[in-house]
Parts: structure tokens; C-alpha cells; sequence
């Protein structure tokens, strides 16, 4: 099965802790698969999740441009605005390559379920 998909990072939203401190970022892609627009979603992402989504291509040999990761300051509105910049290149690259934008893994990744 082809997999035609664009994903668009449309924003972040902080999710807080008991102290309501925010804890970390969740980002919301708009995934769309073709050219009609009926056929789009959106979903929540964490950084962790892109993270063992690159893990798990890194397996396989592949090493793609995923921001690094950062555990003092993640939470810094300038950080924020750079990982967004970077994880955008990173679903640009996993969407515009014919052969990982097919792979099983990158197909639930962006699947809503």
C-alpha cells in the first residue's frame, strides 16, 4: 500500500504536573494522506515518541536528523521554538522518502489510532 502522507506540525501544548509546573511538550501534527483534505487527522506527540521512532530506524541502519534531546531547559519558550523547527524537518524527511514514508513503523506513527 503507497503512502502518500504530509505531516504538519501545527503547534505545542504544555501538559503540567501536579504543581503545575509544566512537565513536557505534546505536539499536534495534522497528518494528510493525498491531496483531498477529508483524508487528514491530527494527532499528540511527545518528543519521546519521536525519539524511539528514530531509535527504532536507527536499527535498521538509518540515521536521520532528529533535534537532540535536552534535560535541563527543555521547557525554555526559545528551546521549544527550535525543537518544533527541527521536528518538522524530521517528519518532512520521514514523509518525503519514498521508502520510510511506506515503512510500518513510520505508518504508526502517524496513524491515529
Amino acid at each position: 500500500m503507497k503512502c502518500d502522507s504530509r505531516a504538519y506540525l501545527l503547534g505545542q501544548q504544555s501538559v503540567s504536573g501536579w504543581g503545575l509546573q509544566p512537565r513536557f511538550q505534546e505536539y499536534i501534527i495534522r497528518v494528510q494522506r493525498g491531496i483531498s483534505v477529508e483524508n487528514s487527522w491530527q494527532i499528540v506527540r511527545r518528543y519521546s515518541d519521536f525519539d524511539l521512532l528514530n531509535n527504532s530506524l536507527q536499527i535498521a541502519g538509518l540515521s536521520l536528523p532528529l533535534p537532540p534531546k535536552k534535560l535541563i531547559g527543555n521547557m525554555d519558550r526559545e528551546f521549544i521554538a527550535e525543537r518544533q523547527k527541527g521536528l518538522q524537518n524530521y517528519l518532512n524527511v520521514i514523509t518525503t522518502n519514498h521508502i520510510l514514508s511506506n515503512c510500518e513503523l513510520v505508518k504508526k506513527f502517524l496513524d491515529p489510532n
